[in-house]
């Protein structure tokens, strides 16, 4: 009887545990799915047909943001590093190529392989540059994408010197520390709504996934950092 007991338990964990990883997996895939930035980007390239090499090139990060967002469809767990920071890199080639000089992006990538699940990186970027710079007070700003590693952690960090988490709307997200994450834009509630999703999205993920988690930030005026922590794994150490 408590063999059939526990076999059940553990069934219905698993099971439950299939389902809840599906559920994100499919909620995170549809979050990027943005058609504003599908169109600026065909704007962009279309902005280039009398300069053949140049529209070539954009149209190459392009395909590669769109390879690199689809190929994961197949994935079933985490990804390399690597190559979601290859799929960072497309998207922010394409975002430098819409707003020109008013987004500076710095890479600092010191350690690339490990797993991570897809999107996570990605996540935080797109709300640096969408929710921190684009509404700062001039529009302008930085976006620098770091990782490396210490003794027990893989640690990626996602910056930006843009509008900083507002006072009002706290204890959206909170992290291990109990600090919060929340979007910046109370006018556009659709866009801030989606934001959040996503970060919790993330946070969720990032514990089932690899049982690592989102570091937020205490509010600051003009720099945000935050920060995705992996557990080094007992074999990577040795």
């Amino acid at each position: 009887y408590m063999f059939t007991y526990i076999l059940m338990d553990q069934t219905e964990r698993f099971y439950r545990h299939e389902v809840e990883n599906a559920k994100l997996k499919v909620d995170v895939l549809m979050a990027q799915i943005k058609p504003h930035f599908i169109y600026n980007s065909l704007v962009a390239i279309r902005s280039y047909l009398d300069e053949p090499e140049k529209a070539e090139e954009v149209l190459d990060h392009f395909a590669g943001f769109l390879r690199g967002s689809i190929d994961v469809l197949e994935e079933t767990g985490c990804i390399r590093a690597s190559r979601e920071f290859e799929t960072v890199e497309n998207y922010l080639y394409m975002e430098k190529e819409r707003f020109g000089d008013d987004l500076t992006v710095v890479y600092e990538i010191g350690d690339s392989d490990f797993d991570l699940p897809a999107f996570s990186v990605q996540t935080l970027v797109e709300n640096a540059v969408r929710h921190g710079i684009r509404e700062s007070g001039t529009g302008k700003g930085t976006v620098r994408i770091k990782s490396y590693r210490t003794d027990t952690e893989h640690i990626v960090e996602v910056w930006d010197d843009g509008a900083g988490f507002p006072e009002t709307m706290k204890n959206e997200l909170p992290d291990g520390a109990g600090q919060s994450i929340k979007s910046r834009d109370e006018a556009g509630e659709q866009e801030s709504h989606r934001a959040h999703i996503g970060l919790s999205n993330l946070k969720k993920r990032l514990l089932l996934m690899c049982g690592g988690w989102l570091e937020a930030p205490d509010r600051q005026e003009k720099e945000t950092v935050v920060r995705i922590k992996i557990p080094i794994k007992e074999k990577e150490g040795k």
